[in-house]
């Protein structure tokens, strides 16, 4: 996979799957963000659309192309060397029950966008039965929660742990109300057999990397998904991944992880709202990530119950 705008910012090595685990984290979730916010047959001709943000209609340039802005990328962690390990707790955790369902009157956007492998951005109408296809799969913008966890039939040990300034951890626990307006919807990936719960009411883009994988960015009502320092969720399969120079920033603290059986790796790099959150897992010989740019009260929340919610090996 060649991209060329980042190889002078210091690429230096293209990795395959065999590598060890921590590297192949964050392998795994640069790719992704990369390949489905920058599409890499066109990056360095892109630039910002006129007037045309997600919700907005343009009906002059619905097809302009992007931004040369590169999205926000917080796994350059993964990359340093000062990595704590976590400990996997002696029992796997509870299945969760009674979870808040969220709120079912909560507009949801009527487009959700398909990012185009020239790095154009398309708008595509939400169908009035609920029930849209992307390129590789069907989301399902009203879904209950509870289905989607309970629908794990394999074993799964899911915690998501924070290390504090002073050296002690943090497992976090949703609250029993929704931190904010929360409406759920299910992505499932028909190529890939996986599903899992998305906020329905967040600003949804896809788009399909090089190797064939459709990648999920979701943003915040209000937040503008053309600037690079918005914050996101995104998931999706990768299986070939670019590795760039080391970054400064150290600490970061990886935690086992099984979901739905698949085992991986859930990595942090400071304390609650501070803190970033990502996993990886290795599934049908490729990858899959999911990665939140922060971990405030929403965020946090949000990811949490979306892992929670993922299942694989889909028929």
């Amino acid at each position: 996979m060649k991209i060329d705008n980042l190889t002078k910012e210091g690429i230096i090595i293209f990795l395959r799957a065999q590598w060890k685990p921590v590297t192949l984290g964050g392998i795994i979730l640069l790719s992704l963000f990369i390949t489905l916010l920058i599409p890499n047959k066109a990056r360095n001709s892109l630039s910002n659309p006129t007037g045309n943000t997600l919700g907005r209609e343009n009906n002059n340039s619905t097809n302009k192309p992007e931004s040369k802005k590169q999205p926000f990328n917080p796994f350059g962690f993964l990359f340093d060397n000062n990595v704590k390990k976590g400990k996997l707790a002696n029992e796997a955790s509870s299945p969760l029950k009674n979870i808040p369902n969220g709120n079912t009157t909560v507009q949801i956007p009527s487009t959700i966008v398909k990012v185009q492998p020239n790095g154009t951005r398309i708008k595509q109408s939400i169908n009035s039965t609920g029930t849209t296809q992307t390129a590789q799969g069907t989301i399902q913008q009203n879904s209950n929660l509870q289905t989607g966890v309970d629908s794990n039939v394999k074993a799964d040990d899911i915690r998501i742990i924070f290390q504090n300034p002073d050296g002690t951890t943090f497992t976090y626990i949703p609250p029993s109300t929704p931190p904010g307006e929360v409406r759920w919807g299910r992505y499932s990936n028909t190529k890939s057999k996986y599903a899992i719960n998305y906020p329905s009411n967040w600003q949804f883009l896809y788009s399909t990397d090089s190797n064939g994988f459709e990648g999920v960015a979701l943003y915040p009502p209000g937040v503008d998904p053309n600037d690079a320092n918005s914050p996101f969720i995104g998931f999706g399969m990768s299986a070939s991944f670019l590795l760039p120079a080391a970054s400064n920033i150290a600490g970061a603290y990886v935690t086992p992880l099984t979901v739905d059986g698949i085992h991986g790796s859930l990595y942090t790099n400071g304390s609650l709202g501070a803190s970033y959150i990502a996993s990886t897992l290795s599934y049908s010989s490729n990858y899959f990530g999911l990665g939140a740019s922060k971990s405030d009260a929403t965020f946090a929340y949000v990811y949490y119950y979306m892992l929670n919610s993922l299942t694989f090996n889909i028929e």
